[in-house]
């Protein structure tokens, strides 16, 4: 990575770690606490893929002691990049869309979440990516 990569990384996960997100230090691709389907896993894997290819550096299973854990962070290396989070469910509901909003994003470093509606993707791996794609 380079120097102005680095740097612009380095303050973004410095800022999110001092609002209470224990974010990694490097790119990590980690599986849930609790149970996650095989589809959920593969399209935490796509999603790090898509963001990976537009610059940022990923952390998934991310946690807040008071706000819970996401699925994927997009961390900035770029000054024209913000912070954002990425949650996969599976029909999700507007109760469990807001949920995690403000959870994730009210008062946080966090600028979005998107939801991936993990019953509209399809279970190839091209496949999976694309969709996901899209819905971002």
């Amino acid at each position: 990575m380079t120097d102005k990569k680095s740097r612009v990384y380095s303050e973004w996960r410095r800022t999110l770690k001092q609002a209470g997100w224990e974010v990694d230090r490097y790119d990590s691709i980690k599986f849930n606490s609790g149970s996650e389907t095989a589809k959920h896993m593969h399209a935490k894997m796509a999603g790090a893929h898509i963001l990976k290819n537009a610059g940022y550096r990923v952390d998934t299973e991310v946690v807040h002691p008071e706000r819970g854990e996401v699925d994927l962070a997009a961390i900035p290396t770029k000054e024209s990049q913000k912070p954002y989070v990425i949650e996969f469910e599976t029909a999700p509901t507007p109760e469990t869309t807001k949920d995690k909003i403000t959870r994730y994003v009210e008062n946080t470093p966090f600028v979005e979440c998107y939801i991936v509606n993990l019953s509209k993707v399809g279970t190839d791996v091209i496949e999976m990516r694309k969709d996901i794609q899209t819905q971002l």
